[in-house]
């Protein structure tokens, strides 16, 4: 609990008590405590980087919205991607099939239509009588 509110601290610029706290946490008897408390006691002492807004990224969020696809442009800038026109065709038609390529060759085995044959004949025959 202590190890965070020394990071609470130092996350509400209180530098001194974060300071303070965690170099009484250095000798804390449990060892795993002290571990963190000198590895973040590194960090408390370590000094601050100082960022400006130029060293932010920003987007526009109007631009991204999750429905509507982009593309960057190559001058960089970044603009709506035309919808395309394309629509799939229906499942065996001929477009479907001429897209698909032809079909593989089956290796088809005699005997099985030897034993489909017979089992049809065979059928037929049982119902017949």
């Amino acid at each position: 609990m202590q190890l965070w509110l020394a990071q609470a601290l130092h996350a509400s610029n209180q530098d001194g008590q974060a300071l303070k706290l965690m170099t009484i946490l250095e000798s804390h008897p449990v060892s795993d405590v002290r571990k963190v408390a000198t590895e973040l006691n590194f960090i408390l002492k370590a000094p601050r980087i100082k960022l400006t807004k130029s060293d932010f990224v920003t987007f526009d969020e109007r631009n991204f919205q999750d429905d509507t696809p982009y593309q960057r442009d190559p001058d960089g800038k970044i603009r709506k991607r035309q919808k395309s026109t394309y629509k799939e065709p229906e499942y065996y038609s001929d477009e479907w099939l001429k897209r698909r390529g032809p079909m593989e060759p089956v290796d088809l085995d005699p005997g099985f239509f030897l034993a489909a044959s017979a089992l049809c004949i065979g059928g037929l025959l049982v119902f017949a009588s």
